[in-house]
């Protein structure tokens, strides 16, 4: 039982370490679009709206992985299954 538990805590820290990434991703975004306001020069420009599209990006493969490792747990935050030896 202590196993389960250990996984459960473990899962528990992970779900707060995407949430926290995905905050970041949608901060960086938000910066990345505030900084392309300023930016006149047609290659930094570019450079930023790359930057702004691959938080973007990050932030969709977060939020998959957030998802499905959600799907692991029933609504009351117990695992759906665990393989227990």
């Amino acid at each position: 039982m202590a196993e389960l538990k250990t996984i459960f805590e473990s899962d528990q820290k992970l779900f707060l370490l995407i949430k926290t990434a995905i905050e970041r991703e949608t901060s960086s975004q938000e910066m990345y679009k505030e900084a392309l306001t300023y930016c006149s020069d047609p290659i930094l420009h570019d450079v930023l709206e790359r930057l702004y599209k691959d938080e973007i990006r990050h932030e969709k493969k977060l939020l998959k992985i957030y998802k499905d490792l959600r799907h692991a747990y029933k609504p009351d935050g117990k695992p759906l299954s665990r393989n227990q030896e």
